[in-house]
């Protein structure tokens, strides 16, 4: 996105970040904003957490935000994927209660950046972090993970639009363009 904070990127008037803490919001206690960029966000009762170590990316974030949340289990989630589902959300978290990592699967890889995880990962995150690694998967063949199949995924996101995520310009056209759809099919 040509060094845009994309975060800010504005979908219907507001910003990506403002939609996702809004809707996130009404389907849990606590919400919080892991940036790594050295400022937060003006999202009313969302919980700001910095990254504990600048350079290392979305795993840093991972780890500093399961630190600092306050529950077991965390449902983590991308502030460029605009189009949380709720029912996606709940199917995951129905799954979590026997595995440290519950990941979809989609088009035959892992989802790492909407999936859930238990702070029981800390420990193997903070090794790969000590190791220099940064792939969000890192960590996970010392863990329970449970893969839920792109099918059973697909029973909830029939469009798999939960995993669209905004790194293009391309790809933000294509969220605004879905968004008015949306937005016209619910007037």
């Amino acid at each position: 996105m040509n060094g845009q904070d994309k975060a800010q990127l504005v979908i219907e008037t507001r910003a990506l970040i403002e939609h996702k803490v809004e809707r996130l919001q009404k389907w849990f206690a606590e919400v919080l904003i892991v940036c790594g960029c050295g400022r937060g966000y003006d999202c009313p009762g969302a919980k700001i957490v910095f990254d504990e170590q600048k350079g290392y990316g979305p795993l840093m974030g991972l780890y500093s935000g399961l630190k600092a949340g306050s529950y077991e289990r965390a449902l983590v989630t991308a502030c460029d994927m605009p189009f949380d589902n709720y029912q996606l959300a709940r199917l995951l978290m129905k799954a979590a209660p026997e595995s440290d990592i519950v990941v979809p699967v989609i088009n035959g890889y892992r989802e790492p950046m909407l999936a859930v995880y238990h702070k029981n990962v800390l420990s193997a995150i903070k090794l790969s972090l000590d190791a220099g690694q940064r792939k969000m998967v890192s960590f996970y063949e010392r863990l329970n993970v449970r893969e839920i199949a792109e099918e059973e995924i697909k029973t909830v996101d029939p469009e798999l639009l939960s995993f669209l995520n905004v790194n293009t310009p391309v790809d933000f056209a294509r969220a605004k363009e879905i968004a008015d759809r949306r937005s016209r099919k619910q007037a």
